[in-house]
């Protein structure tokens, strides 16, 4: 499934940071953007992936093969 069906560029760049293990501040200061944009992002990607928490989240998209582990 292509990840521009459910996520937008945006999330993507979030998730992406996420799963190289950045925390919410930094992916806030790196995106130029408040950290709490960057949380609303994560509780938009677990609503429309229908799961709960980071380890998840990232499971989730390396099993889509929108992020190498």
């Amino acid at each position: 499934m292509n990840p521009e069906c459910v996520l937008t560029h945006r999330q993507m760049q979030i998730l992406r940071l996420i799963a190289d293990g950045h925390n919410t501040k930094a992916i806030a200061e790196r995106l130029g953007v408040s950290a709490r944009t960057v949380e609303f992002h994560r509780y938009e990607m677990e609503e429309r992936l229908q799961v709960k928490g980071t380890a998840l989240l990232v499971r989730t998209a390396i099993q889509r093969g929108w992020i190498k582990p």
